[in-house]
């Protein structure tokens, strides 16, 4: 605590600090206020006990009283942020402490948050609007635009004005018959703004201003054509039109004689220079083309297999990654005649739609006014009529009270909002693999027969990068971690139809095997880096594929859900093999 004291954030010496320590009552006081510090960070986090102590010990005054203050306190404020980020990936305090300390002898290199900050902004180049410049001033300024003047009000076909008859009132004139003396009006008023602003630009500088003039397009109507090229003889209703006319007809060295004779009248104060063009070679206008211009040809072999990859890429050849629904349903359709879960419209519309309602459902809520109101807007959002609102609520309430396991104890109806993450979206380093290698690594690792046969049967090309998806549902309970998808694939119009026998062909023949390992490492990963201690045996629960349409809490696990847990055994030489990108 002493060395702290005579720190310049307390700012005592050893000498205040020798007679500081003899005063028993004040020692003890400052010493709860330490205990009280360090049980404020313990509980609520750094960034709260920071700005609690920098505010109470007036630590943020007695830095900036210092000659170098402001670069003081820059550095801290910069050194509480980095400490707050690290605090999400250090558990407890000390290993925050062991790693500010570690950063302190071995400084991060090319670390951009690290890097130092100017503790002022007073020496950098500022760009600013014109509006937002109101009130400041600056040493220098550029108006690179004084000759903008385009009236965006000309050629609109409403226009807004002050109406002189009406007491200046504003007024919106949308066609009336006297639309061309209003939008003149407007276009006037619109000019006196810009006069306004472009006062408000020359007056920024405090030593100098830079402004570029000429006969550039819509100069004609800018502030500064009105100030130093206006016909003084013109009457007002005709002033915008005699400004465009006049400019127009001023050449170039009558436009510098203008500013010439300003700057002889401004003793000093206003300099004319005529930009100078240093030419290094020949412009597009002087280029001659001997030949004929035409691409380069390409003489290397460019790789493609690094890149952003994913399940559809590699099942399907699909470059890129949406979540997945139900896209390779091939027909939309539905009996008109019957409204039920097996009639419901089919394919990626379907899919979406249904992904959308359990997505934003809380399953654990029973409020059936809330779970319609979901269903409703979600329906109409998608464009299918109210009609199919009860159907969708019976298979979301079937769907949700089925048992996911033998014991009957695992429903989704039971998971709460803070268990579950919807649509987990994962990248992941996937590195150069020879497609038969990934077989083979799945050949002698995986226990089941089911996931060789479908493994085998997929065609892969070579790749590297990325590996991207998104997982429908990511859950926890008792302490395990599940992932599902939702599948709205329409394989019968019978619970028959969705036995788990038949619902293995569907995975092989439309690899969703290889789907669900991917997701598996995945989450596999995902966890690694968020579970201290992480054990896949322990933590990893499986894989539930819901098919949706075929699922019935009175059939249990045995009708439209397909249920398989990776063995460690496959998943940690599937992790190895695609290891870190390169």
């Amino acid at each position: 605590m002493r060395a702290a004291l005579l720190t310049d954030f307390w700012g005592m010496d050893a000498a205040s600090l020798q007679s500081f320590s003899s005063l028993e009552l004040a020692w003890d006081t400052r010493l709860a206020g330490f205990h009280h510090y360090h049980e404020l960070w313990r509980t609520h986090g750094f960034m709260r006990m920071f700005r609690e102590w920098s505010a109470v010990e007036g630590v943020y005054p007695r830095l900036l009283g210092f000659e170098d203050g402001e670069r003081r306190l820059t550095n801290l404020l910069q050194l509480a942020e980095l400490i707050h980020g690290q605090e999400r990936h250090c558990a407890g305090l000390n290993n925050l402490v062991t790693w500010f300390s570690e950063a302190m002898t071995r400084p991060p290199v090319r670390d951009d948050p690290s890097l130092l900050r100017l503790e002022s902004d007073e020496d950098r180049v500022q760009i600013v609007t014109v509006h937002g410049s109101k009130g400041l001033q600056y040493p220098v300024v550029f108006l690179p635009f004084s000759w903008s003047g385009g009236l965006q009000v000309a050629g609109s076909e409403h226009c807004i004005f002050h109406d002189t008859s009406q007491g200046n009132a504003a007024t919106v004139d949308f066609g009336s018959a006297d639309f061309e003396q209003h939008l003149a009006q407007a276009c006037r008023e619109e000019l006196a703004e810009n006069l306004r602003l472009f006062y408000v630009a020359l007056t920024r500088a405090r030593c100098r201003c830079y402004l570029a003039w000429g006969a550039v397009n819509d100069a004609a109507t800018s502030a500064l054509a009105w100030l130093l090229h206006r016909s003084l003889d013109v009457a007002q209703d005709d002033l915008i039109t005699a400004l465009q006319a006049r400019f127009r007809a001023i050449t170039d060295p009558e436009i510098r004689d203008t500013l010439e004779r300003l700057a002889e009248k401004s003793e000093g104060a206003i300099q004319v220079i005529e930009p100078s063009i240093e030419r290094n070679g020949p412009t597009t206008s002087d280029a001659v083309f001997k030949r004929p211009m035409a691409a380069r040809e390409v003489s290397r072999k460019i790789d493609q297999t690094w890149r952003l990859t994913s399940f559809s890429a590699l099942s399907t050849g699909h470059t890129t990654e949406l979540p997945d629904y139900d896209h390779a349903q091939q027909r939309v359709l539905y009996d008109g005649e019957r409204t039920d879960v097996f009639t419901f419209p089919r394919g990626a519309r379907a899919g979406t739609c249904l992904h959308q309602v359990f997505e934003e459902l809380d399953f654990a809520n029973p409020n059936e006014e809330r779970r319609n109101a979901v269903i409703e807007r979600v329906l109409k959002t998608h464009g299918y009529e109210a009609r199919w609102q009860d159907v969708v609520a019976q298979l979301v309430d079937r769907v949700i009270h089925v048992p996911l396991d033998p014991q009957g104890t695992l429903r989704l109806a039971d998971i709460q909002r803070s268990q579950r993450v919807d649509e987990l979206e994962f990248y992941y380093p996937f590195a150069a693999h020879n497609p038969q290698a990934l077989k083979s690594a799945t050949q002698a690792s995986a226990e089941d027969t089911h996931i060789k046969t479908a493994i085998e049967q997929i065609e892969l090309g070579a790749t590297a990068g990325f590996m991207h998806g998104f997982i429908d549902l990511v859950f926890e309970a008792a302490g395990r971690y599940y992932l599902v998808d939702y599948k709205s694939n329409f394989l019968g119009s019978n619970y028959d139809d969705y036995r788990p026998d038949l619902l293995k062909e569907v995975m092989e023949r439309e690899h969703y095997v290889l789907q669900y390992l991917i997701y598996t490492v995945a989450l596999h990963r995902y966890l690694k880096h968020r579970i201290p201690d992480y054990h896949y045996e322990k933590h990893f629960g499986g894989v539930y594929y819901l098919f949706l349409r075929g699922m019935n809490p009175a059939l249990g696990h045995r009708c439209g859900v397909y249920y398989d847990r990776p063995s460690q055994a496959l998943i940690g030489p599937l992790e190895r093999l695609l290891g870190s990108a390169t």
